[in-house]
């Protein structure tokens, strides 16, 4: 193999791989766990899935001094076919948390998203955004909190 050059050593690597994956083609791949009732066609279709149908999805805690740390419950209900599962919620800052029920919201169900301000070194009118991931059509949810943040006096 010393006499072989770079490009036909590669040429050779290239074409057993391709010819080992040629030779597993059509074994253990299965698409019977796929279920995506979901289509171009009709791109609102939720078909079986789960749906989260929040009482609103923005809170606007109004006036509120420097320093204090605030929270809101979002309440929603699954109003799918399927279990709603919620993967992930994160915020656009570190200032901001969510927390989420992480056992699965059964249809009819209700659930809740706690979310928590806190307000040091912030002034001014803020708006944050949360984004929740969960099976649903569409796959993030969102909710947002306001709050006008004023300097001690």
């Amino acid at each position: 193999m010393r006499h072989l050059t770079k490009p036909v050593f590669f040429a050779m690597l290239v074409f057993s791989l391709g010819f080992a994956s040629c030779h597993n083609a059509g074994k253990g791949v299965t698409t019977d766990l796929v279920n995506n009732p979901s289509t171009a066609s009709d791109p609102n279709k939720t078909g079986d899935m789960a749906v989260m149908a929040f009482d609103k999805t923005e809170h606007d805690f109004g006036p509120i001094n420097q320093g204090v740390t605030v929270s809101y419950s979002f309440n929603f209900t699954n109003t799918g076919k399927a279990p709603l599962v919620i993967t992930e919620a994160h915020s656009t800052c570190g200032c901001t948390v969510p927390t989420y029920p992480h056992d699965p919201i059964q249809p009819g169900q209700q659930g809740t998203i706690e979310v928590t301000f806190n307000s040091k070194n912030k002034n001014g009118d803020i708006k944050k955004q949360v984004t929740i991931i969960a099976n649903t059509k569409p796959a993030e949810n969102y909710v947002y909190i306001t709050a006008n943040v004023k300097l001690p006096q």
